[in-house]
């Protein structure tokens, strides 16, 4: 697919780097292109930067022909180019190198902190290891929506390898209150909506005066739901010093700010609370090479940068992000356990509209085999980062992060969804991540038929009006689905929801049948839009295609509703 952007032509396919038209004033009349040999090529390959094409289709052809695999030697050799006026910009003092042992970033004393995933799930895959975060392999892995791991020196530098505990201690302004999770009863970070938007505020004395565990997630919820208070960076630390003096009883605290971020691609942006140095260090990242690949649509804008620190086995539970995010080691060990999108199926994500959306219902301490017999399907993938590790987690793909050890440090840099010259079109985003996407759509399809309670009008919010109409809804249609005697599947009566169910679905906009035809029309779209067999079953239409939608849209729905 080719886009057209003023003077440039972006090429949106990623397997091979994308080619950017220079001004007429940047070109070599005596450059020729690399494929067809004639004079005045006006364009160059955005990974090895030294390959000159006429365009786009040149660049493709040639591609095929070899440069594939010439490209990717070349890219390894140089990194690529930037102008010197920006390099000169981009200078700064001596990096510092890692953190020694002996810094308060090191190993957790004692044992290792345990593993708090069932090893049956660790299938002996690896996370890829590249040697450089600006390379073209990294370039591919990152379009593609394939995770990695890479040295973060060739993007970010190193300068804020020396961000520990002490140091943010004496650069955080001290009389500054930040976010801080407190776990929900067993170590375990489970991040809500209604926390993140400042709903779960709790007083932290009170909580350690009553004592108890976390708050529940909803009726029947089998994970917990964490609280968040707010300190200063010193107050989370005398924090942490009680949780480890205790022996682990009371809250665990995991600290939290945001260093940079805007709300939207058009905006300037925003600093946080830090000071002049911390600032600088920000500054040392090698923003002219972020530039520059956003502006080949390379990368997607950056939305914000977000610091973590937290203390030794603290875990934050599986989970995936819609956006991409390059999650930074700075000082301390993390253990990351990833699973493929594809894996959604096993790992049960709650409801879309639910407050813990984008979460697993699944408790990987203790999975319950009853409510969720296919947990032991995922397949994970385990890497450590030690510090200037950069952990490349794309769009959809579940996590599962433990720290190991007694403090950590890290830094995620979350960017926007989408292509930055490619309005509408998902960064990273790949054929593996097409059912649990079009999970969400089917259930957003459906809340869209309702009308919004107040203040629910805001999809980053809890949803709790619409996360019970919607639920009401799938359990009218399951038995419909699942074909079941009396149940109306093919248009036939369907047995009375219960009196609950009904008072909610009475509020829909559109009759129940309704909702469910246009469900199984985008089922429909996104399958044959997918390629492949199904995609030639809903083009042949009949009874197979129709037998295709709605065990398609049932799939959705086992164990989630």
């Amino acid at each position: 697919r080719k886009y057209c952007f003023g003077s440039a032509w972006v090429v949106s396919r990623t397997s091979l780097p994308i080619v950017a038209t220079m001004a007429p004033s940047e070109v070599d009349e005596a450059a020729r292109c690399g494929h067809c040999d004639a004079l005045g090529a006006p364009a160059i390959c955005a990974g090895c930067r030294s390959i000159r094409y006429c365009g786009p289709d040149c660049q493709r052809l040639d591609w095929r022909a070899g440069h594939r695999s010439t490209c990717r030697s070349i890219g390894r050799r140089a990194a690529p180019q930037v102008p010197q006026a920006a390099a000169d910009a981009s200078a700064c003092p001596p990096q510092p190198s890692a953190p020694s042992s002996s810094s308060s970033a090191a190993a957790f004393p004692g044992p290792a902190p345990p593993l708090r995933c069932p090893e049956e799930l660790l299938r002996g895959r690896r996370v890829p290891r590249l040697d450089r975060l600006d390379s073209t392999e990294a370039q591919d892995m990152l379009c593609e929506g394939n995770a990695f791991v890479a040295p973060m020196d060739g993007l970010l530098g190193r300068r804020l390898l020396k961000w520990d505990f002490k140091y943010l201690q004496n650069h955080l302004p001290a009389e500054q209150q930040y976010g801080v999770m407190l776990d929900e009863g067993s170590g375990k970070i489970v991040m809500s909506h209604s926390a993140r938007n400042g709903d779960r505020q709790v007083d932290l004395s009170k909580v350690a005066s009553e004592g108890g565990g976390g708050q529940p997630g909803g009726d029947a919820c089998p994970v917990g739901t964490s609280d968040q208070t707010r300190m200063t960076f010193g107050e989370f630390q005398e924090e942490a010093g009680r949780f480890r003096r205790s022996g682990g009883k009371g809250k665990l605290p995991y600290f939290g700010c945001h260093l940079l971020w805007r709300f939207k691609p058009t905006d300037n942006g925003y600093l946080g609370h830090i000071d002049k140095e911390m600032e600088d260090d920000l500054w040392s990242i090698r923003f002219d090479l972020i530039k520059e690949w956003q502006e080949v649509n390379l990368l997607p804008l950056v939305q914000r940068f977000y610091l973590f620190a937290g203390l030794g086995g603290t875990l934050y539970h599986c989970h995936y992000d819609l956006q991409p995010n390059l999650h930074v080691q700075l000082t301390g060990r993390k253990r990351f356990i990833l699973f493929p999108p594809e894996d959604w199926a096993s790992l049960y994500p709650f409801p879309v509209h639910h407050d813990l959306d984008r979460r697993s219902m699944v408790d990987l301490d203790a999975p319950d085999g009853v409510r969720f017999p296919r947990w032991n399907r995922a397949r994970g993938m385990m890497v450590d980062l030690e510090p200037g590790d950069a952990l490349y987690i794309p769009p959809y793909w579940w996590h599962h992060v433990q720290s190991l050890s007694a403090e950590t440090t890290s830094m995620a840099m979350w960017f926007f969804e989408c292509f930055p010259l490619s309005e509408g079109v998902q960064y990273g985003v790949g054929p593996r991540a097409r059912e649990l996407a079009m999970l969400r759509d089917v259930e957003e399809l459906v809340g869209k038929h309702f009308p919004d309670a107040p203040g629910e009008e805001e999809n980053t919010k809890a949803r709790p009006v619409k996360a019970s109409q919607v639920a009401a809804f799938f359990r009218w249609l399951r038995p419909r689905l699942a074909g079941e005697a009396g149940a109306g599947a093919g248009g036939r009566a369907a047995p009375p929801p219960s009196a609950a169910d009904g008072e909610l679905l009475g509020s829909l906009t559109v009759s129940r049948e309704d909702v469910e035809a246009l469900a199984l029309q985008l089922i429909g779209s996104r399958l044959e839009a997918g390629g492949g067999a199904e995609a030639d079953v809903v083009r042949a239409g009949g009874a197979s295609a129709e037998a295709l939608l709605r065990e398609t849209l049932r799939s959705f729905l086992e164990g989630r509703f």
